[in-house]
């Protein structure tokens, strides 16, 4: 039950997304199973405030029985896993990937190593000009220190944790017999 999220191409989304669950299941927030001795159904909380920031007229609970959308749901995921339909799944997989890159943090961790060389280059031209250099030894070591976890940072920031089309490839095939068992 793909949706709209941070980071998801609109196009691989809305690709991945299945027709009949575009309804107020899937554009649910909160929506878990619930069982008794009653057919299995899912209750989908749409939270007030979520509806108001979008302007969305939703009720508060939608309930849905698992047997009203179950088949075409197995109908729909055994379609995206099918062998002709794989290269295009894996695509649309690799497309939806939220970027792994913080720009915001990024360039805070820019601006401090920034921030730390120019210390550190001012602190030097300070014991040329005849500063304690024991005392200035010390501003020196905190302005590398300062450098170095902002180094971390930057590094953290722009780690890349997406998977390759390669990893998705693997994955999808090490579970080729899912679709089979859907049907």
């Amino acid at each position: 039950m793909a949706g709209d999220h941070a980071g998801t191409s609109p196009t691989a989304s809305a690709a991945i997304r299945s027709p009949r669950l575009s309804s107020a299941a899937s554009a649910s927030a909160g929506c878990k199973a619930s069982g008794s001795t009653r057919p299995p159904y899912y209750r989908c909380r749409f939270p007030s405030e979520y509806a108001f920031a979008n302007k969305v007229n939703h009720p508060r609970n939608v309930y849905l029985r698992e047997d009203a959308f179950a088949s075409d749901v197995h109908d729909w995921l055994a379609g995206l896993f099918a062998h002709d339909q794989l290269p295009t799944t894996i695509d649309l997989i690799t497309a939806a990937q939220d970027s792994a890159v913080d720009d915001v943090a990024a360039e805070s961790a820019c601006a401090r190593i920034a921030d730390a060389n120019q210390k550190i280059t001012r602190y030097r031209a300070t014991i040329d000009a005849g500063g304690d250099p024991e005392e200035i030894g010390t501003w020196i070591s905190q302005a590398k220190a300062q450098r170095l976890q902002a180094e971390t940072d930057l590094r953290n920031a722009t780690a890349s944790s997406r998977l390759t089309r390669h990893q998705i490839e693997d994955l999808i095939t090490g579970i080729e017999d899912t679709a089979a068992m859907l049907r």
